[in-house]
């Protein structure tokens, strides 16, 4: 699902709308209308749930990895300036705490906790209106996890009501800016989407459930569903015919070895 959004895979019925972009099956706009190339332009952002082989070019360096999908206002015309490049980079890197010793350190060298805040500050570089975030801790350590989960939260909190003003913005809030964004999160983590989602739809078998309030859902709410098993505890056992007894069970044949019954 998440990678038919972001225009990875083919969309064969409904459409696609971000803001005032639409694409569908049928869109006859452009020949890339249903790109990832397109969503990027629209105001949409993909984090891959696999960051080794899709979040990230490992030969690359921190630096190229945060700036490749925005390289406009780097350099004059076409041209990037490596210090423009770096200057890009290390803004992130302060606003998300990551542990590089350059902007030019080859992003293989990072710990996966660094890695993934490497792959949100392209997002956040940018400057995208919808995240799409498929499993954004999955294999990161406790403390990164952390700070994962004060960015979204940031990312999607309104900014300007009394409390937020009043309150010391911390580096997540500076991190996501001014503007509330939207995030469409996956998770098999189920902890992790009670504590950090307003609303839940959950995917048995290829069919996405109606999304709930998530002050109406528990964890084991979210394992039935998930399993297909809400129905089958809350069914009950249909009513025997009125006027049928119940079958009796025939006694077994007696057989030369059995002992005679008692």
């Amino acid at each position: 699902l998440m990678r038919g959004l972001f225009g990875l895979e083919p969309v064969r019925n409904g459409r696609v709308r971000v803001g005032t972009c639409s694409t569908g099956p049928t869109s006859s706009r452009s020949r890339d209308a249903g790109t990832p190339a397109a969503r990027w332009r629209g105001g949409c952002g993909f984090l891959s749930e696999d960051r080794k082989e899709e979040g990230l070019a490992a030969a690359l360096s921190v630096a190229d990895n945060m700036t490749l999908s925005r390289l406009h206002g780097l350099g004059p015309g076409p041209f990037v300036l490596p210090g423009a490049q770096d200057r890009a980079a290390t803004r992130w890197i302060d606003r998300l705490q990551i542990k590089s010793q350059t902007p030019r350190q080859p992003v293989a060298e990072l710990s996966g906790g660094n890695q993934q805040k490497v792959a949100l500050a392209r997002l956040l570089h940018h400057d995208v209106d919808v995240l799409l975030l498929d499993e954004p801790t999955r294999g990161i350590d406790v403390g990164s996890k952390a700070q994962v989960y004060e960015l979204i939260d940031a990312l999607v909190s309104d900014r300007g009501t009394s409390a937020d003003a009043a309150r010391q913005p911390s580096s997540a809030d500076r991190a996501a800016g001014s503007e509330p964004r939207a995030v469409l999160m996956v998770s098999s983590y189920i902890p992790e989407l009670l504590g950090l989602c307003d609303r839940i739809s959950v995917m048995h078998r290829g069919r996405l459930g109606q999304p709930r309030p998530v002050a109406e859902l528990t964890e084991h709410d979210l394992v039935l569903e998930s399993t297909g098993a809400t129905g089958a505890m809350g069914a009950e056992r249909p009513a025997r015919p009125a006027g049928r007894a119940p079958r009796r069970q025939r006694p077994r044949r007696q057989r030369g070895n059995d002992p005679p019954p008692r």
